[in-house]
C-alpha cells in the first residue's frame, strides 16, 4: 500500500532541508506496517525509552506498565527500594501480568495463578510440582536494562546499550538548576 523507500526519502528530504521549509511527515509514515517494523527494530528495540518518574512509584510493590515496541514491560519498586524492569508476560501461557499502575505484594498471573516475587522470580506454579524436571527456582521473568536519570525512568530492550546517563551528560549543566530529581507528581491523567 505504501512505498517504504519513497516515505523514507520524503522524510529525509524534510529533515535535511532548511527549517523554514519544514512540514509534517507524509501520512504514510503513521500508517505503514513497514515503517512501524523499522521503528520497533531501530528505535524501540535499540534505544532508551522514558517510561515515567521515580516519584510515581515510591513504595515497595508500586509498579507501572507500558509497551516498548511490541514488548509488554513492568517497572516495579523492589523491597530494598531500587527499581527493576521485567517482561510483563507470564512464562507459562504468555498472559499479561499487570495492567496500568498500582501496588502489589506479589505478581500473580490471572490465567493459571503462577506467582512471581517483586523481583520476577517464580515462587508459585500450581500443579507444576507433578511435572518431571520442572524447577520454579530456575524460572524468572526476563529483566530489561533500566536507568534513572534526574528522576526519569528509562528502559531499553537493547541488551548492551550505551548508558542513558552518558548520552544525556551534555544536558546535565542545562537541567541542574531545575532539580528534576526532586520533582513530585501533582496530577496524573490517563488518556
Amino acid at each position: 500500500m505504501f512505498n517504504t523507500r519513497s516515505l523514507l526519502r520524503a522524510v529525509h528530504d524534510i529533515a535535511s532541508g532548511p527549517l523554514e521549509n519544514a512540514h509534517a511527515m507524509p501520512p504514510g509514515m503513521y500508517l505503514s506496517d513497514d515503517i512501524l517494523d523499522l521503528a520497533i527494530e531501530r528505535i524501540f528495540s535499540a534505544d532508551w525509552v522514558c517510561v515515567g518518574r521515580t516519584a510515581d512509584i515510591p513504595n515497595a510493590g508500586d509498579y507501572l506498565t507500558f509497551t516498548v515496541g511490541n514488548q509488554p514491560v513492568a517497572v516495579i519498586r523492589q523491597k530494598d527500594g531500587h527499581l527493576k524492569a521485567v517482561s510483563n508476560v507470564c512464562l507459562h501461557r504468555m498472559m499479561i501480568l499487570l495492567k496500568g499502575h498500582g501496588n502489589v505484594r506479589r505478581v500473580v498471573c490471572p490465567y493459571h495463578a503462577w506467582t512471581y516475587d517483586l523481583d520476577g522470580r517464580l515462587i508459585g506454579a500450581p500443579h507444576m510440582d507433578k511435572t518431571a524436571r520442572f524447577s520454579a527456582r530456575a524460572m524468572c521473568l526476563p529483566e530489561l536494562n533500566l536507568e534513572v536519570w534526574e528522576g526519569w525512568i528509562y528502559v531499553t530492550l537493547n541488551p548492551d546499550p550505551v548508558s542513558i546517563s552518558e548520552q544525556l551528560k551534555p544536558l546535565q549543566d542545562v537541567v541542574a538548576k531545575y532539580a528534576m530529581a526532586d520533582y513530585v507528581p501533582v496530577v496524573t491523567e490517563d488518556s
